[in-house]
């Protein structure tokens, strides 16, 4: 507003933050989820895709993200312009290679050394010409960092339970870890956060990691969440963040670990940290995965790299300005399906 200094009238602009979108999809052991954001995170468009019942995990994989890119692929045809898609990002529990696209090792989907982007280029009239791929900590990380202050360090864990069809005969929990420093998810030297832990019961057995099986369903998961804790509250010791968030699967069990966070003797480490305020348990629609990957995909899209880094130049900023310049604005025709993205 230039008030009355005179001249021209200002003209006051605003971005059209759906004419941009990104993507994100979760995948777990049960089920996939995806969400559609706008430039400015708000999320414009989300569904599932159920197992149903796919015994092969690396088939349920490719299902997943075959059927996710169906419906974004139909929101993005029927928006109003359509909206140019700026990617699409993909989380998944285990250690994830995020230049690669591999799938190194997932102790949820029972999988090892699995091609991401191999398996996204095999499905037919895929939205975009490759996903970013993160572990499913990481990408809970950047749901809650986007939402949060730039200034502020965290530490998330997330957790994923699997259970086979006959119950606690043999169960699987995969935890994964990620650190955010300044408002931003650091990968480390690894890539990828990885898993803290990867923890499997089998009958009148105890694990390495010393936890029995007795047959007892609720002393099994307080085994699990004590040892969650601990864990936890060791690494968050060693880097004295603003707050510590537990996600995942770990939300309906608050009560439990509200618990264990109270006894000294069974938190351990964790409970000068969970004392001092820092622990919470979020909501799970406060730390979606798909949305974290989504917000990913942004942070990629407007991360300048470096003269001297050996940054992805097609993510450089003067190069997102220049395709968004030259994007055509129109519909695409029915034979053309929806392979729009920056290209």
């Amino acid at each position: 507003d230039v008030g009355s200094r005179g001249g021209r009238p200002a003209r006051h602009l605003s971005l059209v933050s759906a004419a941009v979108v990104s993507a994100g999809i979760s995948v777990t052991d049960r089920e996939a989820l995806w969400s559609i954001l706008s430039l400015t995170g708000e999320r414009l468009a989300s569904g599932r895709v159920s197992r149903l019942g796919e015994p092969d995990s690396l088939a349920w994989l490719g299902i997943a993200l075959e059927e996710a890119n169906e419906a974004i692929t139909s929101w993005i045809i029927a928006s109003a312009g359509p909206a140019l898609l700026a990617g699409i990002g993909v989380g998944l529990p285990g250690i994830v290679s995020h230049s690669t696209g591999v799938l190194r090792e997932s102790t949820v989907l029972t999988l090892h050394d699995v091609s991401l982007e191999s398996i996204w280029s095999q499905i037919p009239n895929t939205i975009a010409d490759r996903i970013y791929c993160n572990n499913d900590a990481n990408c809970a990380a950047w749901c809650l960092a986007s939402s949060g202050s730039t200034s502020e360090n965290l530490v998330v864990a997330h957790t994923l339970l699997h259970r086979t069809a006959s119950g606690f005969k043999e169960t699987v929990a995969g935890v994964g870890l990620a650190i955010v420093l300044g408002g931003e998810v650091l990968y480390g030297s690894a890539d990828a956060a990885g898993e803290v832990r990867g923890y499997r019961w089998t009958p009148q057995a105890r694990d390495q990691f010393g936890i029995g099986h007795d047959g007892d369903p609720e002393a099994l998961v307080r085994s699990l969440l004590v040892e969650v804790v601990r864990g936890v509250g060791t690494i968050a010791s060693a880097i004295d963040p603003d707050r510590v968030i537990l996600a995942g699967d770990l939300s309906h069990y608050s009560e439990e670990v509200a618990a264990i966070l109270a006894d000294s003797n069974a938190s351990g480490p964790a409970y000068p940290l969970a004392a001092s305020g820092r622990f919470e348990i979020a909501a799970s629609e406060r730390c979606r995965v798909d949305h974290g990957a989504a917000q990913m995909v942004l942070n990629s899209l407007f991360t300048v790299p470096s003269v001297e880094s050996q940054g992805d130049e097609d993510l450089s900023w003067q190069r997102i300005l220049d395709r968004l310049g030259s994007a055509p604005a129109r519909t695409p025709a029915p034979h053309e399906g929806a392979r729009r993205s920056l290209q």
